[in-house]
């Protein structure tokens, strides 16, 4: 675009230097003579004490349809005005502008004249082709980050069962099933992962490695990594503290790490307050510290979900609370987490998160030249969609490098339900300066 309109500004002036457009009024002197030698009709000297000469007719243009009228010399201060130049001929060549200004689109098609428009007007000025494209629906990636803490061996009301344990009833026991059952459904559509805190110790231990990498069809390598730490009497084995913030921490780097450019999502799953400082230090309550770490995923571009196994206390269901919505995918009623309480209640709360990852949460792509990623609009079906700061009903950024985009409230409703079929991402030009 930019360099077609440079080129035609510099035929441009090679034609009016060497017959391509009318000449311009002879320099001085006694009767100046013309300074374009053909294509145009040459326009009366000027005289500068004497009489003016006529300018000379115009030979014939190079370029077809250039030639024009010559004007009328200036009077010089004593002598007799210039007589009227004659008209130049037609010319027989081809008109080169012409050629040139034909409207070429981003994909070479004659589709953009606007912007062809604007090169021409301003050729120095950086272009950018308005463009609409499909956005980008990979398959989320979800690392499940899974507390193995010894408070999963008490039961859903968080009661210890002497003297060893809940285990069928624990809740540790209630959850796998649900996660078993829910990754075995959707990991040819999601790409799953799975982390322990702890996992490398039984207190606030958390290692940098995980238990399933995040990827496609992992659902018997999650399944065998859980049954490991599964007791035979169904409670978790080696029991740890709850280093939340640390475990946090771990998954968005992992997640950082990750060579696709596909949503990306932790799944939370914890029954209580966190109270690991660092994996070496153990404190009886770490909540600000694991808001903190939550905070800092979804700033880098991770959302967490927040699903609570059978909490209690008023200090943990506020921390979760918390937690959900600085990860920045609570649910819309009270307590902003997901709160379950039985293995039913789980599977649908993670059909829940899996449908909203999956559809709600889709990629931008790449800008075209000149464009921006902080220079779009969303449409659904051709139907704008406005933007949504507040995540209440419409669109935002889904991350921090702005990437992807998320919807929320009647708009991923919409999607979800196939009454949307189509989101697009339009990019505009940014503005100067």
């Amino acid at each position: 675009m930019r360099f077609r309109a440079s080129l035609a500004w510099s035929l441009a002036a090679v034609l009016a230097g060497c017959g391509g457009g009318h000449s311009s009024n002879g320099g001085s002197g006694t009767g100046g003579a013309p300074t374009g030698s053909g294509g145009g009709g040459a326009s009366g000297g000027s005289a500068a004490t004497g009489g003016a000469s006529a300018g000379a007719g115009g030979s014939a243009g190079s370029a077809a349809g250039i030639g024009g009228a010559g004007t009328g010399g200036d009077a010089g201060t004593t002598g007799a005005a210039g007589t009227s130049g004659n008209a130049g001929a037609a010319g027989t060549g081809v008109d080169m502008d012409a050629a040139i200004d034909q409207p070429i689109g981003i994909d070479g098609g004659p589709t953009d004249a606007p912007a062809d428009a604007i090169a021409d007007a301003d050729p120095d000025a950086i272009m950018c082709m308005p463009s609409e494209r499909p956005a980008l629906r990979g398959a989320p990636d979800i690392l499940i980050l899974l507390d193995a803490s010894g408070s999963m061996n008490n039961d859903l009301n968080d009661m210890s069962c002497p003297p060893s344990g809940c285990g069928a009833i624990s809740k540790w026991a209630q959850m796998v099933p649900a996660i078993n059952q829910i990754v075995a459904a959707t990991e040819s559509g999601v790409n799953w992962g799975l982390k322990f805190f702890a996992d490398t110790d039984n207190r606030c231990g958390v290692g940098t490695s995980v238990a399933v990498p995040v990827g496609p069809s992992n659902a018997a390598a999650i399944a065998a990594a859980i049954a490991a730490r599964t007791a035979t009497t169904g409670g978790v084995v080696n029991g740890s503290q709850t280093p939340t913030r640390v475990a946090e921490t771990v998954a968005a780097d992992v997640l950082a790490a990750l060579p696709d450019s596909n949503p990306k999502f932790i799944l939370l799953a914890t029954d209580g307050l966190p109270n690991c400082l660092t994996p070496a230090q153990f404190q009886n309550d770490d909540s600000a510290g694991a808001i903190n770490a939550v905070t800092a995923a979804a700033t880098r571009g991770f959302p967490t979900f927040v699903v609570g196994i059978g909490t209690y206390g008023v200090l943990s269901d506020t921390t979760l609370s918390f937690m959900a919505q600085a990860g920045g995918r609570p649910r819309d009623a009270t307590p902003p987490y997901y709160p379950v309480s039985s293995t039913d209640e789980l599977r649908t709360t993670l059909e829940g998160i899996v449908g909203q990852a999956g559809t709600c949460t889709l990629g931008i792509g790449q800008p075209p030249p000149g464009g921006s990623l902080d220079a779009i609009d969303v449409r659904g079906d051709g139907t704008p969609i406005a933007r949504d700061t507040n995540h209440t009903s419409g669109w935002d950024y889904a991350d921090a490098a702005h990437t992807s985009i998320a919807l929320f409230g009647a708009s991923c409703t919409a999607l979800r339900a196939g009454t949307i079929q189509r989101i697009t991402i339009a990019f505009r030009c940014p503005p100067a300066g």
